[in-house]
């Protein structure tokens, strides 16, 4: 009797892979989707939109410049769904989920051209020389850019404050596709107000699209709030876009979310800046610095990842152990 053969090392089974972040999953995806898809102008993940309505169906948003229907000949359409790795009871599952295609919709700016910003959060640094800087950090477009004659600017904070500084470090839209600035305020810490109400957890990628993708299937979106004034305004978090493009900006965008917000209004120029702080079960994550808004009702908005923005301004030569809170005493503790 012939002996048993022996069998090598059994090769891992895909579901009990280690799942990937879902932020890394969708860049392979983007960029998977782009060899086919030359025309692909942004990927995300959030909530389908249709017929200019948002209904309760997480999808992963594709972006177009126009949308093709029908069938034509040398056209390759979009898939249906694409294949996502989750973990569900301890193991790795792969889970279809369904694409929707967008097209650029054309966003305003959310500040007034003279009356300056509203503050994302106080910051502390050292600059170049070694010395303790305090400002704020808010959005971009609003901001001249760094200079020998660079105008002060007027700050709005969220106790109902105003302060003035000058801009240390801001990103080009075109050129970063970020929305973020820092503001130099020459004044003594106990005299800059706060900037919010507490200092929460600042949320990675991964942390919001998880947010995203564990909400409720009878609600649209994760609960959030907007800090643009002393009463935060109740607002809803809907998507995390990886690159996304605006009509009439010529840029493209990264590391955007999008909020919705119930009240009128919520988004209108002067709240540009604006913290969106998600209030999770699990305790609150800031989530983004406002950016842009839709016209004419100013109900839903688009912002820049705030760990994104404050990863980019950390690299900038001449802001040493950048330091990120709301309130003045969690900044100095």
């Amino acid at each position: 009797m012939a002996g048993r053969r022996k069998r090598g090392p059994r090769s891992k089974r895909p579901r009990d892979a280690p799942v990937p972040p879902l932020v890394e999953q969708l860049e392979a995806l983007l960029a998977k989707l782009r060899a086919r898809h030359p025309e692909l102008l942004g990927l995300g993940f959030g909530f389908r939109r249709r017929r200019g309505r948002i209904v309760p169906e997480q999808v992963v948003k594709l972006q177009v410049r126009r949308k093709i229907r029908g069938k034509h000949a040398g056209v390759r359409l979009f898939p249906k769904t694409v294949a996502l790795r989750a973990l569900v009871l301890g193991q790795s599952v792969v889970v279809r989920v369904p694409t929707d295609v967008e097209t650029p919709r054309r966003m305003r700016a959310t500040r007034f051209a003279i009356d300056g910003m509203t503050a994302s959060a106080l910051a502390s640094w050292n600059d170049a020389s070694g010395r303790k800087a305090f400002g704020a950090l808010t959005a971009a477009h609003g901001l001249p850019f760094p200079g020998p004659s660079a105008p002060a600017v007027a700050v709005h904070l969220g106790d109902g404050t105003q302060t003035q500084g000058v801009v240390v470090a801001r990103t080009s839209l075109e050129q970063d596709g970020l929305d973020v600035g820092l503001v130099r305020m020459d004044v003594l810490p106990a005299q800059i107000g706060d900037a919010g109400p507490r200092t929460p957890a600042i949320a990675t990628a991964d942390q919001l699209l998880q947010l995203l993708s564990s909400s409720s299937s009878d609600d649209v979106g994760a609960p959030a709030e907007s800090w643009s004034s002393a009463t935060p305004t109740r607002i809803r978090g809907l998507a995390f876009l990886l690159e996304w493009q605006w009509a009439g900006v010529q840029a493209t965008m990264r590391r955007i979310v999008q909020c919705k917000a119930s009240k009128l209004g919520a988004f209108r120029p002067g709240t540009s800046g604006s913290a969106w702080v998600a209030t999770a079960a699990t305790g609150e994550l800031a989530m983004a610095i406002q950016s842009h808004g839709h016209e004419p009702k100013f109900q839903l908005a688009e912002g820049t990842h705030l760990a994104t923005a404050i990863e980019w301004l950390a690299a900038r030569p001449g802001i040493a152990d950048l330091r990120v809170a709301w309130r003045v005493q969690d900044l100095l503790a």
